[in-house]
């Protein structure tokens, strides 16, 4: 009985195990198939079932770029992923067509060959440039035209052309060639190569044909100046473009023309001149005194009425030439402009011209001031034979009766002592006059005030008083003596 049992338990425990190995068995292997569908990757040729990616943008050398590829594939295919594809447009696929790869480590399998229309047709340079001898081009002093020309002239030549799209590469076949190449951004392809003939320079020497300019003005100095030269070579030869020459002049009669670098001349040419002699402002004006002037109010002189005067005495002086310094003191220095046709300097001298209303007013405001110089004499007169110790007599001159207080007042307005002589008078009176004249004080105070201005012009009237009374009194004087 027990080793019934005991053989009964041991079948048991033999079913038992064989179970346990079926599941096991099975476990393994719905594991393994499901590691190897993990495993399995898809044909490219599965999921891009459209061959033609229609247009498509291309680079300058005609091929489409890699990534714009891959936007259109997933565009097209959402669940592509691109970055396990490799792309390879190339010519040894046809122009047209591009080659799609799997990568080694991504999750696709096998190539694909699809087909495209590239967006934008280049042109070719030669399509469009169909002459090939670009005819006179204007070039340099040294034969070499520039890269700017060449392109103005295919602009007018064949409008349509973006100038911009293109290099110009000078001298590589020789002189008188150039090729025109295309940009790798533009719209165009390829390359041509051109001819042209450089615009030939004409010599001066052949322009300027006589060597001598002739007589030619000069400045002060002795120089002519460069627009000068400019204006007789104008004169001489209208068809010469003087903004094209370099004139360089000297002190010894010579000068040379050169020609510009870009220009229409070449070459350079020295030329003879002879120099305008000006005329000297003391071999014209012989007479050195003007006479009698006319002054204003003040007792100055004008430098238009000078030129008048000047004009009508020396018919050929042009006045235009000279200018005029009068220096109030009865002189006036005549002087000879920079441009003009004159040289030097003269010293003339002049009387002021007295107006009959001035010398009016002054001895009517003398008379009110001081009172009438006759009625005076005979006061004095009359007082000296009924009492010559009067104080009446004591405050005024004994020669012209009048007030002594205000004719030492005058004195020392024109800051001179009573003893002073004509001269002298004369001499302080213009000095003090230009000082204090209302015109040239606010010309060298421009910035003063109207109370300064104001009272400038009071100490002018003070001086003007001043220098009345006293000549009135020197003159009177004199008479009576």
């Amino acid at each position: 009985m027990e080793i019934k049992k005991t053989f009964s338990l041991l079948l048991l425990a033999v079913s038992t195990t064989a179970q346990k190995c079926d599941f096991l068995e099975g476990s393994i292997g719905n594991n393994y198939s499901i590691r190897n569908a993990k495993k399995q990757k898809q044909q490219l040729s599965d999921i891009i079932t459209i061959r033609d990616l229609g247009m498509v943008k291309a680079d300058p050398h005609g091929f489409p770029s890699s990534e714009n590829i891959k936007d259109i594939l997933k565009k097209k295919y959402p669940t592509l992923n691109t970055d396990d594809i490799e792309i390879k447009a190339s010519r040894d696929y046809y122009d047209g067509m591009v080659k799609i790869f799997s990568t080694s480590s991504g999750n696709y399998t096998g190539d694909i060959l699809l087909t495209y229309t590239t967006k934008q047709q280049k042109q070719k340079l030669s399509d469009i440039i169909t002459i090939k001898d670009l005819g006179m081009v204007k070039a340099n002093c040294y034969g070499f035209v520039s890269h700017e020309d060449i392109k103005d002239i295919l602009k007018r030549k064949y409008p349509g052309l973006n100038t911009e799209h293109i290099h110009v590469f000078l001298y590589t076949y020789g002189k008188g060639s150039l090729c025109i190449s295309s940009t790798s951004s533009g719209n165009y392809t390829g390359d041509i190569l051109l001819t042209y003939t450089t615009k030939q320079k004409q010599k001066l020497s052949d322009i300027i044909t006589i060597k001598d300019l002739g007589m030619v003005k000069a400045d002060c100095y002795g120089y002519p100046s460069s627009e000068g030269i400019k204006d007789i070579l104008k004169r001489k030869y209208p068809a010469l473009n003087t903004d094209e020459i370099e004139v360089y002049p000297d002190d010894s009669g010579t000068v040379w023309i050169f020609s510009t670098s870009s220009g229409n001349y070449t070459g350079h040419i020295l030329l003879n001149y002879t120099i305008k002699q000006k005329q000297k402002l003391s071999d014209i004006i012989t007479i050195k005194d003007l006479g009698m002037v006319k002054a204003d109010s003040y007792g100055f002189v004008s430098s238009e009425d000078i030129k008048d005067i000047l004009k009508k005495k020396y018919p050929t002086l042009n006045t235009d030439d000279i200018k005029v310094y009068p220096d109030y003191y009865g002189t006036v220095w005549i002087s000879s402009t920079y441009s003009g046709n004159y040289t030097g300097n003269i010293l003339l001298t002049y009387t002021t011209k007295q107006k009959e209303q001035k010398q009016n007013s002054r001895f009517d405001n003398s008379d009110k001031n001081f009172g009438n110089s006759s009625s005076k004499k005979n006061n004095f007169k009359d007082s000296k034979q009924n009492n010559k110790g009067s104080a009446n007599f004591s405050s005024q001159c004994p020669g012209c009766g009048c007030d002594r207080d205000k004719l030492k007042e005058a004195y020392k307005t024109l800051r001179l002592n009573e003893g002073a002589s004509a001269k002298d008078v004369k001499q302080a009176y213009r000095k003090l006059g230009l000082q204090w004249h209302p015109d040239k004080y606010n010309n060298r105070n421009p910035n003063a005030t109207e109370e300064e201005k104001k009272e400038a012009e009071e100490k002018f009237k003070a001086i003007n008083t001043a220098n009345t009374l006293i000549e009135q009194h020197l003159k009177t004087c004199k008479k009576q003596k």
